[in-house]
């Protein structure tokens, strides 16, 4: 829909999204708090990152789904800027816990990972 209206009208659109983790207290973000609230509490947060390893070939996997994540919102409404690849890369790949850990237990999604970021 960003894309279609960005042709439409030649600029692009106010985007948001509901977040309903908590159906007592359901929100609305626009895109770029989401992602940013995305990126600090999960993406690069070293509990949420050390925590994977707990659920093997599953956490590689879910931290692969970060990249897709971070790739999607970068896409169409462009609000990933290049420093969240960096510290991301810096967090998931350079880090020898992490990349150990994916090496061992997802060599592919490692793989998938590092050019990527």
């Amino acid at each position: 829909m960003i894309a279609m209206a960005r042709a439409l009208t030649g600029k692009a659109p106010e985007a948001y999204i509901g977040d309903s983790t908590n159906p007592d207290r359901i929100r609305t973000r626009n895109l770029v708090e989401e992602t940013s609230r995305i990126f600090r509490t999960r993406v690069v947060n070293h509990r949420w990152v050390e925590a994977m390893p707990r659920h093997g070939y599953k956490g590689a996997l879910e931290l692969a789904a970060t990249v897709d994540y971070l790739l999607g919102y970068d896409d169409t409404p462009g609000v990933v800027t290049d420093y969240r690849y960096e510290t991301r890369a810096q967090t998931h790949v350079s880090d020898p816990g992490p990349r150990h850990f994916l090496e061992a237990t997802h060599p592919w999604t490692c793989r998938g990972i590092a050019p990527r970021t």
